[in-house]
């Protein structure tokens, strides 16, 4: 269990290195592929634990946790610190495991950085597709006086799980 760990852990900074670095110049190669890394590996490290105890769960859960945290990690997490990460990760799983109830708003979380109240963020689902199994999660965050916006969609799986749409 220890050496798959270990073995996923090693496979999503590389790839986020990788992903980084076809991008801008080299200094903002590095801050993407730094940010997509620390996404993926803050991905893998919560879908790991919502994939449950057994090793094929927290396995699925940790590659689908790393991609959805990879692309956070991309396009948002590359402007923020690692502790502004990690709470715009959380947001963005509350928002795609939130119940949808009848009537009731879509579902929508704020993050505040513990660093600096001026970085913040939200992540709220704006549209449910194909009877609630896909949602579109608008995620904007604000850092430096910049607005950071990114739209995405996601579908659950057969096994459950929420991953990416391209």
């Amino acid at each position: 269990m220890m050496r798959t760990r270990a073995g996923l852990l090693a496979c999503v900074a590389a790839s986020g290195l990788m992903l980084g670095g076809c991008e801008g110049t080299n200094q903002q190669a590095v801050a993407t592929g730094i940010g997509t890394a620390a996404g993926g590996l803050a991905g893998a490290l919560i879908g790991r634990q919502i994939g449950g105890s057994g090793s094929s769960g927290a396995l699925i859960g940790g590659l689908v946790g790393a991609a959805v945290g990879g692309v956070a990690g991309n396009m948002i997490g590359q402007r923020l610190s690692e502790a502004e990460r990690q709470r715009q990760l959380a947001a963005n799983q509350r928002v795609l495991d939130a119940p949808l109830k009848p009537n009731a708003p879509l579902p929508r979380e704020q993050w505040i950085s513990p660093e600096n109240p001026a970085t913040r963020g939200t992540t709220e689902v704006v549209r449910v597709t194909d009877g609630g199994n896909c949602r579109n999660v608008r995620e904007i965050a604000y850092v430096r006086g910049q607005e950071v916006r990114q739209d995405t969609r996601y579908c659950r799986g057969d096994n459950g799980a929420w991953t990416r749409q391209t």
